[in-house]
């Protein structure tokens, strides 16, 4: 699939990470003194942008590598 604007994609992930970290600090702000609650929070976060980020990988090593390779040449 061929998107006529790729760079988007990369920063939707980007907005994506920036919400979460938002939310993250709201909730972390609302939790108070509670450890337990905070390290809920911590983990949510990081494996949402985990995610993310894997997701990107997965899509880069899929499309975006191959247009690179095989700049110049038809196929």
């Amino acid at each position: 699939m061929n998107t006529r604007y790729p760079f988007l994609e990369g920063f939707g992930y980007v907005i994506s990470i920036v919400s979460v970290a938002l939310l993250a600090v709201a909730a972390w702000l609302g939790a108070g003194e509670r450890p337990e609650l905070r390290s809920v929070i911590l983990a949510g976060a990081a494996l949402s942008v985990l995610g993310m980020i894997l997701r990107w990988y997965v899509r880069w090593r899929r499309h975006g590598r191959q247009r690179h390779r095989h700049k110049g040449r038809r196929q």
